[in-house]
């Protein structure tokens, strides 16, 4: 099997909505997917998209914020399958791409088990109704 990982920029996750929509459909988020369409529209968030053997299997998007002079971003929608062999293969290059942009906190929302297993297997921590992992 044979895994990649791509960063699409807003106008490039609206080219390839009919494909991520129907991802962030299956999973419990904390938004509808026209509001991911809006925030890609408006260029306020970018989408990781996961392959396996070319076909895109999972999709995270990310919306970035500034808070004070720190900036955050917010893992707010997540869909597909095959999160724990993403999980395994890129997400610490994720994390050095955060950390290269200079993010200094990523917090994300979700259900109970969702959360769960954010900390459990990513390295959050909880706070509150939401998990965060400083950087």
């Amino acid at each position: 099997m044979t895994q990649s990982l791509e960063l699409l920029y807003p106008q490039q996750a609206v080219a390839v909505w009919e494909k991520l929509e129907p991802l962030f459909a299956k999973e419990g988020n904390d938004c509808s997917t026209d509001e991911v369409l809006a925030l890609l529209h408006d260029g306020m968030c970018g989408v990781f998209a996961y392959y396996e053997d070319e076909q895109l299997k999972l999709a995270l998007a990310l919306q970035f914020s500034q808070v004070g002079t720190d900036k955050h971003a917010e893992i707010f929608a997540l869909g597909g399958e095959g999160l724990m062999r993403f999980r395994k293969a890129y997400w610490p290059h994720v994390v050095s791409w955060l950390k290269a942009n200079r993010v200094k906190q990523v917090d994300v929302h979700g259900s109970d088990r969702m959360l769960r297993i954010y900390r459990a297997k990513f390295g959050f921590k909880t706070r509150r109704e939401y998990a965060s992992m400083t950087l």
